[in-house]
């Protein structure tokens, strides 16, 4: 049973999470709830909630399982479960997600966070920081100003920003890179034990894969890629460069450049 305050009363008038128009009234629902739309200053929902239309609000909390069948528009959005968005995602502000998220359309505006997992089928496109702790994947083009993440990401398409940082957690694709600070490794492994292993190699599927990488500097370790091009490289353990362009300062006994690169020696063993 959902118990909700339809967005009349509420505060005054506030800006929209778009331009041009105003938003009133706040919309709270516990439990089962099911709305047309939603168009509000306040969005706070607990429990299971579908939009079959759009959302458009400049502030959203929401905790459980949610699902928008239209575009959602928003400046501020705090997630703890899940999102559904069959459509488009504009993100005036920031939106956070510890949960996971899926998007049937684009993701455009100024900052994400994500700690889980991100599934979006269009491109993404924002100005500020995209960071991800977990597992990212598109079909689209990826920009921003900083993109980093931890664990697996998947981008059938272009990452483009001022800065890419990874730290690889599980196998790994991207079809091109294009950042000036480029640095990617191997995630740190999480094992209970009261101290590190400093000679055990990462495991083999724990490598992203590249086709081609332009950077002004690069630190590359636990990738494979076909080309890269940069001003400065710096290869690092188990790093598999086919062709380049640029100044190796620095490469690791276990970095393979060139036609060495095509074949990786068996696990554990150095070539």
């Amino acid at each position: 049973m959902a118990t909700a305050v339809p967005p009349s009363g509420g505060p005054a008038p506030a800006p929209a999470a778009g331009e041009g128009t105003l938003l009133t009234g706040s919309v709270r629902s516990t439990g089962a709830a099911r709305w047309s739309s939603v168009r509000a200053v306040q969005w706070t929902a607990r429990g299971t909630t579908k939009v079959t239309g759009a959302v458009e609000v400049a502030v959203a909390d929401l905790r459980g399982v949610v699902t928008v069948g239209g575009p959602l528009a928003l400046r501020k959005g705090e997630v703890v479960g899940s999102l559904r968005v069959d459509r488009d995602v504009r993100v005036y502000g920031s939106l956070a997600v510890r949960g996971s998220l899926s998007v049937g359309g684009a993701v455009a505006g100024v900052e994400l966070r994500v700690a889980g997992s991100a599934d979006v089928k269009g491109p993404t496109e924002l100005s500020g920081l995209c960071d991800v702790r977990g597992g990212f994947r598109t079909e689209g083009n990826v920009r921003a100003d900083v993109f980093a993440f931890e664990g697996r990401v998947s981008i059938r398409g272009r990452l483009a920003a001022r800065s890419v940082v990874g730290a690889i957690g599980d196998r790994s694709t991207v079809t091109e890179i294009v950042a000036p600070q480029v640095e990617l490794r191997a995630a740190r492994a999480r094992l209970p034990l009261p101290f590190p292993i400093p000679f055990l190699p990462p495991p083999p599927w724990r490598d992203l894969e590249v086709e081609r990488i332009e950077a002004t500097e690069a630190r590359l370790s636990d990738v494979r890629v076909q080309f890269l091009r940069a001003e400065r490289i710096w290869l690092g353990p188990n790093s598999h460069v086919q062709s380049y362009e640029g100044t190796i300062v620095e490469r690791h006994k276990t970095a393979h450049v060139g036609p060495e690169s095509e074949t990786p020696p068996p696990y554990g063993l150095t070539r």
